[in-house]
Protein backbone atom coordinates (compact mmCIF):
# COMPACT_ATOMS: atom_id res chain seq x y z
CA UNK A 1 0.00 0.00 0.00
CA UNK A 2 1.77 3.12 -1.21
CA UNK A 3 1.55 6.46 -2.97
CA UNK A 4 3.55 6.77 -6.19
CA UNK A 5 4.65 10.28 -7.13
CA UNK A 6 5.57 11.11 -10.71
CA UNK A 7 7.92 14.08 -10.95
CA UNK A 8 8.70 16.25 -13.94
CA UNK A 9 11.29 14.47 -16.03
CA UNK A 10 9.71 11.07 -15.38
CA UNK A 11 11.29 10.23 -12.01
CA UNK A 12 9.08 8.05 -9.83
CA UNK A 13 9.06 8.28 -6.03
CA UNK A 14 7.24 5.83 -3.76
CA UNK A 15 5.96 6.97 -0.36
CA UNK A 16 4.48 4.46 2.13
CA UNK A 17 0.86 5.23 2.97
CA UNK A 18 -0.02 6.21 6.52
CA UNK A 19 -3.00 4.14 7.70
CA UNK A 20 -5.06 4.88 10.81
CA UNK A 21 -6.86 2.27 12.90
CA UNK A 22 -10.13 3.51 11.33
CA UNK A 23 -8.93 2.67 7.83
CA UNK A 24 -8.08 6.24 6.81
CA UNK A 25 -5.15 6.40 4.39
CA UNK A 26 -3.29 9.68 4.15
CA UNK A 27 -0.47 11.34 2.25
CA UNK A 28 0.22 14.79 3.64
CA UNK A 29 0.52 17.49 1.02
CA UNK A 30 3.85 18.55 2.54
CA UNK A 31 5.30 15.18 1.50
CA UNK A 32 4.68 15.89 -2.18
CA UNK A 33 7.60 17.62 -3.96
CA UNK A 34 6.95 20.88 -5.74
CA UNK A 35 7.76 19.38 -9.14
CA UNK A 36 5.22 16.52 -8.82
CA UNK A 37 3.01 16.00 -11.87
CA UNK A 38 0.76 13.33 -10.43
CA UNK A 39 0.21 11.12 -7.40
CA UNK A 40 -1.31 7.66 -7.61
CA UNK A 41 -2.37 5.28 -4.83
CA UNK A 42 -1.77 1.53 -5.10
CA UNK A 43 -3.00 -1.37 -2.99
CA UNK A 44 -2.69 -5.08 -3.79
CA UNK A 45 -6.31 -5.65 -2.79
CA UNK A 46 -7.27 -3.62 -5.84
CA UNK A 47 -5.66 -6.12 -8.17
CA UNK A 48 -6.92 -9.43 -9.55
CA UNK A 49 -6.08 -12.18 -12.01
CA UNK A 50 -7.96 -13.24 -15.09
CA UNK A 51 -10.51 -15.87 -14.05
CA UNK A 52 -10.89 -14.64 -10.45
CA UNK A 53 -14.42 -14.23 -9.14
CA UNK A 54 -15.53 -10.74 -8.21
CA UNK A 55 -15.46 -7.32 -9.83
CA UNK A 56 -14.18 -3.77 -9.78
CA UNK A 57 -16.80 -1.05 -9.31
CA UNK A 58 -16.33 2.22 -11.18
CA UNK A 59 -18.57 5.30 -10.81
CA UNK A 60 -20.33 6.77 -13.80
CA UNK A 61 -18.39 9.24 -15.90
CA UNK A 62 -20.29 12.55 -15.74
CA UNK A 63 -23.26 10.52 -14.37
CA UNK A 64 -24.22 9.73 -17.97
CA UNK A 65 -24.98 6.11 -17.24
CA UNK A 66 -25.19 3.72 -14.32
CA UNK A 67 -22.18 2.68 -12.25
CA UNK A 68 -19.86 0.32 -14.13
CA UNK A 69 -18.71 -3.18 -13.13
CA UNK A 70 -15.55 -4.79 -14.47
CA UNK A 71 -15.38 -8.58 -14.30
CA UNK A 72 -12.09 -10.47 -14.34
CA UNK A 73 -12.66 -12.26 -17.61
CA UNK A 74 -10.21 -12.99 -20.39
CA UNK A 75 -9.67 -9.90 -22.54
CA UNK A 76 -6.96 -8.16 -24.50
CA UNK A 77 -4.60 -5.79 -22.72
CA UNK A 78 -6.30 -2.43 -22.30
CA UNK A 79 -6.47 0.52 -19.94
CA UNK A 80 -8.99 3.32 -19.42
CA UNK A 81 -8.80 6.47 -17.32
CA UNK A 82 -12.09 7.91 -16.04
CA UNK A 83 -12.05 11.57 -15.04
CA UNK A 84 -14.90 13.50 -13.49
CA UNK A 85 -16.48 10.56 -11.68
CA UNK A 86 -20.00 11.24 -10.38
CA UNK A 87 -19.08 9.80 -6.96
CA UNK A 88 -15.64 9.91 -5.29
CA UNK A 89 -15.31 6.17 -4.82
CA UNK A 90 -14.26 2.84 -6.28
CA UNK A 91 -14.39 -0.74 -5.01
CA UNK A 92 -12.92 -4.20 -5.39
CA UNK A 93 -14.89 -7.34 -4.56
CA UNK A 94 -13.32 -10.79 -4.24
CA UNK A 95 -14.20 -14.15 -2.69
CA UNK A 96 -12.76 -12.91 0.62
CA UNK A 97 -14.98 -9.82 0.70
CA UNK A 98 -14.94 -6.29 -0.65
CA UNK A 99 -13.32 -2.96 0.04
CA UNK A 100 -15.09 0.30 -0.72
CA UNK A 101 -12.59 3.13 -1.15
CA UNK A 102 -13.88 6.68 -0.74
CA UNK A 103 -11.64 9.53 -1.84
CA UNK A 104 -12.17 12.40 0.61
CA UNK A 105 -9.04 14.52 0.13
CA UNK A 106 -8.22 15.96 -3.31
CA UNK A 107 -11.49 14.25 -4.22
CA UNK A 108 -12.24 16.34 -7.31
CA UNK A 109 -8.77 16.19 -8.80
CA UNK A 110 -8.23 12.58 -9.72
CA UNK A 111 -8.93 10.13 -12.49
CA UNK A 112 -9.68 6.46 -11.95
CA UNK A 113 -7.34 4.17 -13.89
CA UNK A 114 -8.56 0.64 -14.59
CA UNK A 115 -6.88 -1.87 -16.85
CA UNK A 116 -5.57 -5.35 -17.54
CA UNK A 117 -2.11 -6.44 -18.73
CA UNK A 118 -1.05 -10.04 -19.30
CA UNK A 119 -4.09 -11.24 -17.37
CA UNK A 120 -3.41 -9.00 -14.36
CA UNK A 121 -6.19 -6.54 -13.43
CA UNK A 122 -5.66 -3.28 -11.56
CA UNK A 123 -7.54 -0.17 -10.49
CA UNK A 124 -6.21 2.92 -8.76
CA UNK A 125 -6.81 6.69 -8.41
CA UNK A 126 -4.34 9.05 -10.05
CA UNK A 127 -4.38 12.63 -8.80
CA UNK A 128 -3.50 15.10 -11.55
CA UNK A 129 -2.34 18.13 -9.49
CA UNK A 130 -3.53 20.81 -11.90
CA UNK A 131 -4.42 22.99 -8.91
CA UNK A 132 -2.32 21.68 -6.15
CA UNK A 133 -1.87 19.80 -3.96
CA UNK A 134 -3.94 22.18 -1.86
CA UNK A 135 -4.96 19.60 0.78
CA UNK A 136 -3.90 16.15 2.02
CA UNK A 137 -4.60 13.08 -0.11
CA UNK A 138 -7.11 11.01 1.88
CA UNK A 139 -8.78 7.69 1.07
CA UNK A 140 -11.16 5.91 3.47
CA UNK A 141 -11.55 2.13 3.45
CA UNK A 142 -14.72 0.27 4.32
CA UNK A 143 -14.46 -3.53 4.44
CA UNK A 144 -17.55 -5.61 3.72
CA UNK A 145 -18.33 -9.32 3.71
CA UNK A 146 -21.18 -11.59 2.65
CA UNK A 147 -24.14 -9.73 1.16
CA UNK A 148 -22.39 -6.45 1.94
CA UNK A 149 -19.77 -7.29 -0.68
CA UNK A 150 -22.35 -7.10 -3.48
CA UNK A 151 -22.86 -3.96 -5.61
CA UNK A 152 -26.02 -3.20 -3.61
CA UNK A 153 -24.17 -3.76 -0.34
CA UNK A 154 -21.46 -1.32 -1.39
CA UNK A 155 -24.15 1.25 -2.28
CA UNK A 156 -25.82 0.83 1.12
CA UNK A 157 -22.47 1.29 2.86
CA UNK A 158 -21.74 4.49 0.96
CA UNK A 159 -25.21 5.81 1.81
CA UNK A 160 -24.52 5.08 5.48
CA UNK A 161 -21.21 6.95 5.23
CA UNK A 162 -22.88 9.98 3.63
CA UNK A 163 -25.62 10.09 6.27
CA UNK A 164 -23.29 9.57 9.22
CA UNK A 165 -21.01 12.42 8.22
CA UNK A 166 -23.97 14.76 7.57
CA UNK A 167 -23.37 15.14 3.84
CA UNK A 168 -27.11 14.66 3.28
CA UNK A 169 -30.31 13.94 5.19
CA UNK A 170 -33.24 11.59 4.58
CA UNK A 171 -36.24 12.98 2.74
CA UNK A 172 -38.46 12.05 5.67
CA UNK A 173 -36.55 14.45 7.91
CA UNK A 174 -36.18 17.27 5.43
CA UNK A 175 -39.86 17.63 4.56
CA UNK A 176 -40.51 18.64 8.18
CA UNK A 177 -38.82 21.97 7.45
CA UNK A 178 -39.32 22.04 3.67
CA UNK A 179 -43.08 22.04 2.94
CA UNK A 180 -42.41 22.84 -0.73
CA UNK A 181 -40.43 19.63 -1.02
CA UNK A 182 -43.26 17.65 0.56
CA UNK A 183 -45.79 19.18 -1.82
CA UNK A 184 -43.61 18.58 -4.88
CA UNK A 185 -43.56 14.84 -4.16
CA UNK A 186 -47.35 14.62 -4.54
CA UNK A 187 -47.46 15.05 -8.30
CA UNK A 188 -45.46 15.15 -11.51
CA UNK A 189 -42.91 17.71 -12.60
CA UNK A 190 -44.27 19.63 -15.61
CA UNK A 191 -41.74 21.75 -17.50
CA UNK A 192 -43.02 24.22 -20.09
CA UNK A 193 -40.63 25.78 -22.59
CA UNK A 194 -42.14 29.07 -23.71
CA UNK A 195 -39.80 29.60 -26.65
CA UNK A 196 -36.48 31.09 -27.65
CA UNK A 197 -34.18 32.28 -30.39
CA UNK A 198 -33.13 29.95 -33.25
CA UNK A 199 -31.22 26.79 -32.44
CA UNK A 200 -28.54 26.19 -33.62
CA UNK A 201 -27.72 29.87 -33.18
CA UNK A 202 -27.57 31.98 -36.31
CA UNK A 203 -25.22 34.47 -34.62
CA UNK A 204 -22.61 33.45 -32.03
CA UNK A 205 -21.82 36.92 -30.62
CA UNK A 206 -25.23 38.55 -30.58
CA UNK A 207 -26.08 42.24 -30.56
CA UNK A 208 -27.48 43.29 -27.21
CA UNK A 209 -29.75 45.88 -28.73
CA UNK A 210 -30.74 43.97 -31.88
CA UNK A 211 -30.79 40.25 -31.02
CA UNK A 212 -32.27 37.50 -33.22
CA UNK A 213 -36.08 37.29 -32.95
CA UNK A 214 -37.65 35.11 -30.28
CA UNK A 215 -40.00 32.33 -31.42
CA UNK A 216 -43.06 31.86 -29.20
CA UNK A 217 -44.19 28.32 -28.44
CA UNK A 218 -46.68 29.19 -25.70
CA UNK A 219 -47.68 32.33 -23.78
CA UNK A 220 -48.09 32.90 -20.04
CA UNK A 221 -51.85 33.29 -20.51
CA UNK A 222 -52.07 29.96 -22.32
CA UNK A 223 -50.31 28.23 -19.44
CA UNK A 224 -53.19 29.39 -17.24
CA UNK A 225 -55.43 27.34 -19.55
CA UNK A 226 -53.14 24.35 -19.04
CA UNK A 227 -53.51 24.65 -15.26
CA UNK A 228 -57.29 24.93 -15.60
CA UNK A 229 -57.35 21.77 -17.69
CA UNK A 230 -55.27 19.99 -15.04
CA UNK A 231 -57.93 20.76 -12.45
CA UNK A 232 -60.78 19.92 -14.83
CA UNK A 233 -59.30 16.46 -15.42
CA UNK A 234 -58.70 15.81 -11.73
CA UNK A 235 -54.95 16.39 -11.46
CA UNK A 236 -54.92 17.94 -8.00
CA UNK A 237 -51.15 18.05 -7.55
CA UNK A 238 -48.50 19.18 -10.00
CA UNK A 239 -45.35 21.25 -9.97
CA UNK A 240 -44.68 23.50 -12.95
CA UNK A 241 -41.33 24.88 -14.07
CA UNK A 242 -41.15 27.72 -16.61
CA UNK A 243 -38.30 27.39 -19.09
CA UNK A 244 -37.36 30.50 -21.08
CA UNK A 245 -39.60 33.04 -19.28
CA UNK A 246 -36.58 35.37 -19.05
CA UNK A 247 -35.10 37.91 -21.43
CA UNK A 248 -34.41 36.31 -24.80
CA UNK A 249 -36.30 33.14 -23.95
CA UNK A 250 -34.66 29.77 -23.35
CA UNK A 251 -30.87 30.16 -23.05
CA UNK A 252 -31.34 33.63 -24.41
CA UNK A 253 -29.22 36.15 -22.55
CA UNK A 254 -27.96 34.85 -19.19
CA UNK A 255 -27.02 36.13 -16.68
CA UNK A 256 -29.71 38.70 -17.51
CA UNK A 257 -33.22 37.68 -16.46
CA UNK A 258 -35.08 40.94 -16.95
CA UNK A 259 -37.08 42.22 -18.60
CA UNK A 260 -39.45 39.24 -18.69
CA UNK A 261 -39.69 38.22 -22.33
CA UNK A 262 -42.40 40.32 -24.00
CA UNK A 263 -42.97 37.73 -26.75
CA UNK A 264 -44.65 35.51 -24.13
CA UNK A 265 -46.72 38.29 -22.56
CA UNK A 266 -44.28 40.25 -20.42
CA UNK A 267 -44.04 40.79 -16.69
CA UNK A 268 -47.69 41.46 -15.88
CA UNK A 269 -48.83 38.31 -17.69
CA UNK A 270 -46.19 36.29 -15.82
CA UNK A 271 -47.40 37.68 -12.50
CA UNK A 272 -50.99 36.79 -13.40
CA UNK A 273 -49.83 33.25 -14.14
CA UNK A 274 -47.86 32.75 -10.92
CA UNK A 275 -50.73 34.23 -8.87
CA UNK A 276 -53.25 31.96 -10.59
CA UNK A 277 -51.10 28.87 -10.02
CA UNK A 278 -50.79 29.76 -6.33
CA UNK A 279 -54.58 30.23 -6.06
CA UNK A 280 -55.04 26.74 -7.51
CA UNK A 281 -52.62 25.30 -4.96
CA UNK A 282 -49.93 24.49 -7.53
CA UNK A 283 -46.21 25.11 -7.26
CA UNK A 284 -44.58 27.04 -10.07
CA UNK A 285 -40.80 27.42 -10.20
CA UNK A 286 -38.34 29.19 -12.46
CA UNK A 287 -35.64 27.79 -14.72
CA UNK A 288 -32.42 29.84 -14.59
CA UNK A 289 -28.76 29.24 -15.37
CA UNK A 290 -25.67 30.04 -13.29
CA UNK A 291 -23.31 28.05 -15.51
CA UNK A 292 -23.57 29.66 -18.98
CA UNK A 293 -23.48 33.36 -19.82
CA UNK A 294 -23.55 35.41 -23.02
CA UNK A 295 -21.54 38.46 -24.05
CA UNK A 296 -24.76 40.20 -25.18
CA UNK A 297 -26.03 40.38 -21.60
CA UNK A 298 -25.95 43.68 -19.74
CA UNK A 299 -24.57 41.92 -16.66
CA UNK A 300 -21.83 40.12 -18.59
CA UNK A 301 -18.40 41.10 -17.29
CA UNK A 302 -15.19 39.57 -18.56
CA UNK A 303 -13.66 39.79 -15.11
CA UNK A 304 -16.44 37.53 -13.74
CA UNK A 305 -15.83 34.68 -16.20
CA UNK A 306 -13.83 31.51 -15.60
CA UNK A 307 -10.26 31.77 -16.90
CA UNK A 308 -8.02 29.01 -18.16
CA UNK A 309 -4.28 28.72 -17.41
CA UNK A 310 -3.56 31.23 -20.18
CA UNK A 311 -5.94 33.79 -18.70
CA UNK A 312 -8.48 33.29 -21.49
CA UNK A 313 -12.23 33.19 -20.85
CA UNK A 314 -13.50 29.59 -20.83
CA UNK A 315 -16.09 28.90 -23.52
CA UNK A 316 -19.18 26.76 -22.98
CA UNK A 317 -21.62 25.41 -25.56
CA UNK A 318 -23.39 27.20 -28.39
CA UNK A 319 -27.04 27.66 -27.54
CA UNK A 320 -29.93 29.95 -28.48
CA UNK A 321 -28.06 32.93 -27.06
CA UNK A 322 -25.01 32.17 -29.20
CA UNK A 323 -21.59 31.29 -27.88
CA UNK A 324 -21.78 30.82 -24.12
CA UNK A 325 -19.02 31.53 -21.62
CA UNK A 326 -18.65 29.95 -18.22
CA UNK A 327 -19.19 32.28 -15.32
CA UNK A 328 -17.09 31.93 -12.17
CA UNK A 329 -19.12 30.21 -9.38
CA UNK A 330 -17.90 32.70 -6.79
CA UNK A 331 -18.76 35.70 -8.95
CA UNK A 332 -22.25 34.49 -9.82
CA UNK A 333 -23.01 33.66 -6.18
CA UNK A 334 -21.72 36.93 -4.76
CA UNK A 335 -22.66 39.43 -7.47
CA UNK A 336 -25.70 38.08 -9.30
CA UNK A 337 -27.61 35.44 -7.37
CA UNK A 338 -28.89 37.52 -4.42
CA UNK A 339 -30.47 39.99 -6.85
CA UNK A 340 -31.91 37.14 -8.92
CA UNK A 341 -33.53 35.45 -5.93
CA UNK A 342 -35.30 38.67 -4.96
CA UNK A 343 -36.38 39.19 -8.56
CA UNK A 344 -37.90 35.71 -8.75
CA UNK A 345 -39.75 36.23 -5.48
CA UNK A 346 -41.19 39.51 -6.71
CA UNK A 347 -42.47 37.76 -9.85
CA UNK A 348 -44.46 35.29 -7.74
CA UNK A 349 -42.50 32.07 -8.23
CA UNK A 350 -43.20 29.70 -5.32
CA UNK A 351 -41.97 26.26 -6.37
CA UNK A 352 -38.73 24.34 -6.54
CA UNK A 353 -36.08 26.52 -8.15
CA UNK A 354 -34.18 24.99 -11.06
CA UNK A 355 -30.55 25.69 -12.01
CA UNK A 356 -29.83 24.37 -15.49
CA UNK A 357 -26.72 22.23 -16.12
CA UNK A 358 -25.09 22.93 -12.74
CA UNK A 359 -25.05 19.48 -11.09
CA UNK A 360 -24.51 17.78 -14.44
CA UNK A 361 -21.00 19.10 -15.07
CA UNK A 362 -18.06 18.78 -12.68
CA UNK A 363 -17.06 22.32 -11.66
CA UNK A 364 -13.94 23.63 -13.36
CA UNK A 365 -11.05 25.43 -11.67
CA UNK A 366 -10.59 29.14 -12.29
CA UNK A 367 -7.14 30.59 -12.94
CA UNK A 368 -8.14 34.25 -12.73
CA UNK A 369 -5.53 36.06 -10.63
CA UNK A 370 -8.22 38.00 -8.75
CA UNK A 371 -10.59 35.09 -8.00
CA UNK A 372 -8.67 31.81 -8.45
CA UNK A 373 -10.56 28.65 -7.50
CA UNK A 374 -9.64 25.01 -7.22
CA UNK A 375 -12.16 22.55 -8.59
CA UNK A 376 -13.20 21.76 -5.02
CA UNK A 377 -13.67 25.42 -4.12
CA UNK A 378 -15.75 25.89 -7.28
CA UNK A 379 -17.96 22.99 -6.15
CA UNK A 380 -18.35 24.59 -2.72
CA UNK A 381 -19.55 27.83 -4.29
CA UNK A 382 -22.04 25.87 -6.40
CA UNK A 383 -23.36 24.21 -3.25
CA UNK A 384 -23.73 27.63 -1.60
CA UNK A 385 -25.84 28.76 -4.56
CA UNK A 386 -28.10 25.73 -4.19
CA UNK A 387 -28.48 26.46 -0.50
CA UNK A 388 -29.37 30.10 -1.17
CA UNK A 389 -32.09 29.11 -3.63
CA UNK A 390 -33.42 26.55 -1.15
CA UNK A 391 -33.58 29.31 1.49
CA UNK A 392 -35.71 31.45 -0.82
CA UNK A 393 -37.96 28.80 -2.36
CA UNK A 394 -37.93 25.81 -0.01
CA UNK A 395 -36.45 23.39 -2.55
CA UNK A 396 -33.94 23.45 -5.39
CA UNK A 397 -33.17 21.20 -8.35
CA UNK A 398 -30.71 20.84 -11.19
CA UNK A 399 -30.11 18.80 -14.29
CA UNK A 400 -27.90 16.01 -13.01
CA UNK A 401 -26.91 14.29 -9.81
CA UNK A 402 -23.20 14.75 -9.24
CA UNK A 403 -22.21 13.90 -5.70
CA UNK A 404 -20.94 17.30 -4.59
CA UNK A 405 -24.46 18.76 -4.80
CA UNK A 406 -26.43 16.00 -3.07
CA UNK A 407 -26.61 17.63 0.35
CA UNK A 408 -27.60 21.01 -1.07
CA UNK A 409 -30.43 20.20 -3.42
CA UNK A 410 -33.62 18.16 -3.57
CA UNK A 411 -34.48 16.99 -7.07
CA UNK A 412 -32.42 15.65 -9.97
CA UNK A 413 -33.99 16.18 -13.36
CA UNK A 414 -32.35 12.87 -14.27
CA UNK A 415 -30.85 10.28 -11.94
CA UNK A 416 -28.71 9.32 -14.93
CA UNK A 417 -28.86 10.95 -18.34
CA UNK A 418 -29.23 7.67 -20.18
CA UNK A 419 -27.70 4.41 -21.24
CA UNK A 420 -24.59 4.62 -23.44
CA UNK A 421 -24.87 3.41 -27.02
CA UNK A 422 -22.05 1.01 -26.22
CA UNK A 423 -20.37 0.07 -22.95
CA UNK A 424 -17.27 2.13 -22.08
CA UNK A 425 -13.83 0.45 -21.99
CA UNK A 426 -13.31 -2.05 -19.16
CA UNK A 427 -17.06 -2.10 -18.42
CA UNK A 428 -18.90 -5.43 -18.61
CA UNK A 429 -22.22 -4.35 -17.17
CA UNK A 430 -23.83 -1.50 -15.27
CA UNK A 431 -25.64 -1.34 -11.96
CA UNK A 432 -28.10 1.27 -10.57
CA UNK A 433 -25.78 2.20 -7.72
CA UNK A 434 -26.82 5.81 -7.19
CA UNK A 435 -30.53 4.92 -7.03
CA UNK A 436 -29.76 2.75 -4.00
CA UNK A 437 -27.52 5.40 -2.45
CA UNK A 438 -29.82 8.38 -2.82
CA UNK A 439 -33.45 7.29 -3.18
CA UNK A 440 -35.23 8.55 -0.08
CA UNK A 441 -32.72 11.41 0.12
CA UNK A 442 -33.43 13.20 -3.15
CA UNK A 443 -36.09 12.51 -5.76
CA UNK A 444 -35.55 12.19 -9.48
CA UNK A 445 -36.78 11.23 -12.91
CA UNK A 446 -34.98 8.14 -14.18
CA UNK A 447 -33.37 9.45 -17.38
CA UNK A 448 -33.83 11.51 -20.53
CA UNK A 449 -35.63 8.51 -22.04
CA UNK A 450 -38.39 8.70 -19.42
CA UNK A 451 -39.16 12.39 -19.99
CA UNK A 452 -42.61 12.39 -21.61
CA UNK A 453 -42.45 8.63 -21.15
CA UNK A 454 -46.04 7.84 -22.28
CA UNK A 455 -45.34 9.53 -25.62
CA UNK A 456 -42.44 7.23 -26.47
CA UNK A 457 -42.66 4.17 -28.70
CA UNK A 458 -41.32 2.00 -25.87
CA UNK A 459 -44.48 1.29 -23.90
CA UNK A 460 -42.70 0.11 -20.78
CA UNK A 461 -40.98 3.45 -20.02
CA UNK A 462 -43.64 4.97 -17.69
CA UNK A 463 -43.56 1.89 -15.46
CA UNK A 464 -39.78 1.55 -15.75
CA UNK A 465 -39.43 5.04 -14.29
CA UNK A 466 -41.64 4.04 -11.33
CA UNK A 467 -39.81 0.73 -10.95
CA UNK A 468 -36.55 2.60 -10.28
CA UNK A 469 -38.22 4.99 -7.84
CA UNK A 470 -38.63 7.88 -10.26
CA UNK A 471 -41.14 10.72 -10.31
CA UNK A 472 -42.93 11.42 -13.62
CA UNK A 473 -41.55 14.29 -15.69
CA UNK A 474 -43.36 15.98 -18.56
CA UNK A 475 -41.99 18.65 -20.88
CA UNK A 476 -44.13 20.88 -23.16
CA UNK A 477 -42.41 22.14 -26.30
CA UNK A 478 -39.16 20.44 -25.33
CA UNK A 479 -37.81 20.11 -28.87
CA UNK A 480 -35.62 23.16 -29.33
CA UNK A 481 -32.99 21.28 -31.34
CA UNK A 482 -33.09 18.50 -33.93
CA UNK A 483 -31.14 15.99 -31.83
CA UNK A 484 -33.45 16.36 -28.85
CA UNK A 485 -32.54 13.89 -26.07
CA UNK A 486 -36.19 13.86 -25.01
CA UNK A 487 -37.45 12.15 -28.17
CA UNK A 488 -39.25 13.09 -31.35
CA UNK A 489 -42.77 13.43 -29.94
CA UNK A 490 -43.67 16.40 -27.81
CA UNK A 491 -46.40 17.73 -25.56
CA UNK A 492 -48.33 20.58 -27.16
CA UNK A 493 -51.17 22.84 -26.10
CA UNK A 494 -51.69 25.12 -29.11
CA UNK A 495 -55.21 23.89 -29.88
CA UNK A 496 -57.98 22.82 -27.54
CA UNK A 497 -57.59 19.25 -28.78
CA UNK A 498 -53.85 19.27 -28.07
CA UNK A 499 -54.54 20.75 -24.65
CA UNK A 500 -57.08 18.09 -23.65
CA UNK A 501 -55.13 15.16 -25.04
CA UNK A 502 -51.84 16.28 -23.50
CA UNK A 503 -53.33 16.70 -20.04
CA UNK A 504 -55.08 13.34 -20.34
CA UNK A 505 -51.70 11.68 -20.94
CA UNK A 506 -50.31 13.37 -17.84
CA UNK A 507 -53.39 12.45 -15.80
CA UNK A 508 -53.00 8.75 -16.60
CA UNK A 509 -49.36 8.80 -15.50
CA UNK A 510 -50.29 10.79 -12.39
CA UNK A 511 -52.79 8.10 -11.40
CA UNK A 512 -50.08 5.47 -11.77
CA UNK A 513 -47.66 7.52 -9.69
CA UNK A 514 -50.16 8.02 -6.84
CA UNK A 515 -50.04 4.30 -6.12
CA UNK A 516 -46.29 4.48 -5.55
CA UNK A 517 -45.53 8.01 -4.32
CA UNK A 518 -45.38 7.08 -0.63
CA UNK A 519 -42.23 5.12 -1.48
CA UNK A 520 -40.41 8.39 -2.24
CA UNK A 521 -39.63 8.51 1.47
CA UNK A 522 -38.06 5.06 1.59
CA UNK A 523 -34.50 4.02 0.90
CA UNK A 524 -33.92 1.44 -1.80
CA UNK A 525 -31.85 -1.48 -0.51
CA UNK A 526 -31.50 -3.49 -3.70
CA UNK A 527 -32.50 -3.58 -7.35
CA UNK A 528 -32.53 -7.04 -8.91
CA UNK A 529 -33.02 -8.31 -12.45
CA UNK A 530 -34.10 -11.96 -12.08
CA UNK A 531 -34.99 -12.19 -15.77
CA UNK A 532 -34.63 -10.09 -18.91
CA UNK A 533 -36.78 -6.93 -18.67
CA UNK A 534 -37.83 -7.79 -15.11
CA UNK A 535 -36.88 -5.41 -12.27
CA UNK A 536 -37.40 -6.15 -8.58
CA UNK A 537 -36.92 -3.15 -6.31
CA UNK A 538 -36.47 -3.82 -2.59
CA UNK A 539 -37.26 -0.88 -0.32
CA UNK A 540 -35.89 -0.31 3.15
CA UNK A 541 -39.28 -0.87 4.81
CA UNK A 542 -39.60 -4.28 3.17
CA UNK A 543 -41.94 -3.23 0.35
CA UNK A 544 -41.10 -4.70 -3.04
CA UNK A 545 -42.15 -3.72 -6.52
CA UNK A 546 -41.85 -6.14 -9.41
CA UNK A 547 -41.87 -4.74 -12.89
CA UNK A 548 -42.43 -7.13 -15.74
CA UNK A 549 -41.40 -5.25 -18.86
CA UNK A 550 -41.29 -8.38 -21.00
CA UNK A 551 -43.85 -9.85 -23.38
CA UNK A 552 -44.36 -12.95 -21.23
CA UNK A 553 -45.81 -13.64 -17.79
CA UNK A 554 -43.35 -13.66 -14.89
CA UNK A 555 -43.86 -15.86 -11.84
CA UNK A 556 -42.61 -14.16 -8.71
CA UNK A 557 -41.11 -16.11 -5.80
CA UNK A 558 -44.45 -15.81 -3.92
CA UNK A 559 -46.13 -17.77 -6.69
CA UNK A 560 -47.95 -14.69 -7.98
CA UNK A 561 -47.98 -14.29 -11.73
CA UNK A 562 -47.09 -10.79 -13.01
CA UNK A 563 -48.59 -10.09 -16.46
CA UNK A 564 -46.55 -8.37 -19.19
CA UNK A 565 -46.10 -4.58 -18.90
CA UNK A 566 -47.20 -4.62 -15.27
CA UNK A 567 -45.77 -3.12 -12.10
CA UNK A 568 -46.88 -5.06 -9.03
CA UNK A 569 -46.46 -3.98 -5.43
CA UNK A 570 -45.98 -6.39 -2.51
CA UNK A 571 -46.16 -5.61 1.19
CA UNK A 572 -43.23 -6.13 3.60
CA UNK A 573 -44.92 -9.46 4.42
CA UNK A 574 -44.66 -10.39 0.68
CA UNK A 575 -48.40 -10.10 0.17
CA UNK A 576 -49.73 -8.71 -3.11
CA UNK A 577 -51.08 -5.16 -2.70
CA UNK A 578 -51.74 -3.65 -6.13
CA UNK A 579 -50.76 -3.70 -9.79
CA UNK A 580 -50.46 -1.16 -12.57
CA UNK A 581 -50.76 -2.39 -16.14
CA UNK A 582 -50.28 -0.41 -19.35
Amino acid sequence: MLFRIKRRGGEMQDVPAAVSSEGVITLRKEEVPADAESVSFHDDFFTAREGDSGFFLIPSHYYCHDTMLTEFRKREDTEAAYRYNDMPLYASAKETGAVLAVVSGMDMDYELVVGVKDGAYYIYPRFTLESGPFEDFVIRYFRLEGEGASPAGLARRYRKYQLERGACRPMRERVKTQPVLEQSLLGPEVRIRLGGKPMPPEVLEQDRDNPPPVHTAVTFDRICDVIREFRKQGIDHAEFCLVGWNRGGHDGQFPDLLPVEEAFGGEEALKRLTAFAAQQGDLIGAHTNIHDSYSSAERWRREDMLKDKNGEVVKGGQWCGGQSYLICPEAVHEKILPEDMNTLKSLGFNGTHYFDVTSMITPQPCYDKVHPLTRKEAAQWRAKSFELARKYFGAVSSEGSLDYAIGSYDYALYAVFGAPKELPPMCDRTFPFRHIVYHGIIHYNLSAATVNAPLKDDRKLPLLNLAYGGRPLFYYYSKFRKDSPWGNRDLLCGTEKELREGVEIIRQDYERYKKMRDLQYEFIDDILEPAENVVVTVYGNGTRTIFNGSDCEFRYETGDVIPPLTLARFSPEHEFQSAITI
